[in-house]
């Protein structure tokens, strides 16, 4: 009963440790997916934001540009209206104007005309170099028939020195000069300063797109621009409400119009680039609660163990407490204890119960003559010719030195008394050095009503009488 007891009381404690553990660790790992997925969909935000703000700088810079290019174009269309018959290529006014606006900009803006015949000039004295013809440059093919279609970014090409550049172009009203058109070449060059000193991490993307979806700019520059425009992305720019914002797609991806010109600003940042921060911070979360679960379970284990061996431990040491440690029988204790349940159960089912008390007979000589380990062995044979020859229904017990005693359940006094007799021939039998072995017994039937003490008296009186009749006998009790 006391094992069922506490095996029970075992599983119990391990259900109730593995619901705790299974329980905090769920806890843990709840909290960290949650804190871990929060704080990326933070992170996202923020790298949205933060290419917002890009996008949204970029685009006031580049607006202050265009804004100053056009301020340029016009004052310069102001004067030739206002002054027809000037030619703008010699005209001190206007060389001295452009000198001025290249000297003083913070990008190099140089001021440029295109004649009649479609050629690019400087103005001031002759260059050296050959005019480019530009006449089927759309900056420039725009713009004539006069008045044409005011200031207008031109798609990129590539410059005299072999760069990329964009052409900033305003018609120019009716001339002595003939010129058609005039413009300020906004190099790549004066764009990537703009963008370096804003994108401080790299792996951003920026572009530039027009109103009608060409690629004006893109950093960094790939080999094949502009065959490398994105569609798609164009397409989403003309199908937009709103002067900013961002575009769904696999990384983040801002834009922002620029001031007053029909361009977009866009920045973009891959998913990786994103979200590398989150990445190095995340790995090193999961392996810290990847420990701590480690621990925590390392260490319910432990506790575990120790419970159960101390359970081991208590479960042993109730069994010294009940089991006569050199025959290996019930000591008196549990004796006792068992005969008072059976007869409390006797009570609730009426049954029939009977007690042999038993006694070695001259016992003491063996000890005396022999020592006390040849005693030890005797009592350890004695133990094992009765374990044999009681059924396995009957209760032994070592309750004294020399003495033992069984209790028969289910059996009356001529059965029992039968059962002694078998007992006391086969203990007889048992060959030692020192001699055999003989046993004097008392039987006494339950009445059923009796008290256990006067019970146990009457089989002890029993085999006192065994003892006085000249041992190695049965009797049975009055």
């Amino acid at each position: 009963m006391a094992s069922q007891e506490s095996r029970k009381e075992e599983r119990w404690v391990w259900g109730l440790s593995g619901l705790l553990v299974t329980a905090s660790v769920a806890v843990i790992w709840t909290v960290f997916l949650t804190a871990s997925f929060t704080d990326r969909q933070r992170t996202e935000a923020l790298q949205g934001e933060r290419c917002l703000n890009t996008a949204t700088a970029l685009a006031g810079n580049l607006g202050n540009v265009l804004a100053d290019s056009r301020l340029a174009l016009t004052i310069l269309s102001m004067q030739i209206e206002f002054n027809p018959r000037l030619d703008p290529l010699k005209a001190e006014a206007f060389t001295t104007f452009a000198r001025v606006i290249r000297e003083h900009s913070q990008q190099g803006l140089d001021v440029r005309v295109v004649d009649g015949s479609g050629r690019l000039r400087n103005l001031g004295p002759p260059s050296a170099q050959t005019p480019v013809y530009v006449g089927d440059h759309d900056a420039f093919a725009v713009q004539v028939p006069y008045p044409g279609v005011g200031f207008y970014v031109g798609s990129p090409y590539r410059d005299e020195g072999g760069g990329w550049s964009l052409d900033l172009s305003l018609a120019a009203p009716p001339n002595r000069g003939g010129i058609t058109a005039l413009a300020v070449g906004l190099g790549f060059s004066a764009v990537n300063g703009m963008v370096a000193s804003l994108t401080d991490r790299g792996g951003e993307e920026v572009s530039l797109y027009r109103h009608d979806g060409v690629l004006l700019y893109l950093h960094p520059l790939p080999e094949d621009f502009p065959r490398t425009a994105n569609d798609e992305l164009a397409r989403e720019l003309l199908g937009t409400r709103t002067p900013e914002g961002l575009l769904e797609g696999p990384g983040v991806t801002a834009y922002h119009m620029v001031d007053k010109v029909p361009l977009w600003v866009v920045v973009s940042r891959p998913k990786m680039a994103q979200l590398e921060l989150w990445d190095d911070r995340f790995v090193g979360q999961l392996l810290l609660i990847v420990l701590l679960t480690g621990l925590l379970l390392a260490s319910t284990l432990g506790v575990l163990y120790f419970l159960s061996r101390l359970r081991q431990l208590r479960v042993a040491q109730e069994r010294l407490a009940r089991v006569d440690p050199l025959t290996g029988l019930l000591n008196r204790r549990a004796f006792l204890e068992r005969c008072d349940q059976e007869q409390l159960r006797n009570v609730r089912h009426p049954g029939r119960l009977s007690l042999v008390m038993l006694d070695l007979d001259h016992f003491k000589l063996v000890n005396d003559q022999f020592g006390h380990q040849a005693g030890d062995q005797a009592l350890k044979d004695f133990s094992a010719a009765v374990v044999n020859t009681v059924r396995v229904t009957d209760v032994l017990a070592r309750v004294g030195g020399e003495e033992f005693a069984v209790l028969m359940l289910e059996t009356n006094l001529d059965k029992a008394v039968e059962i002694a007799e078998r007992i006391r021939v086969d203990v007889a039998a048992v060959a030692l050095p020192q001699g055999f072995l003989t046993t004097s017994l008392g039987v006494a039937e339950w009445d059923g009503v009796e008290t256990f003490e006067a019970w146990f008296a009457r089989a002890d009186k029993a085999l006192y009488r065994a003892k006085e009749a000249g041992r190695n006998r049965v009797e049975a009790a009055l």
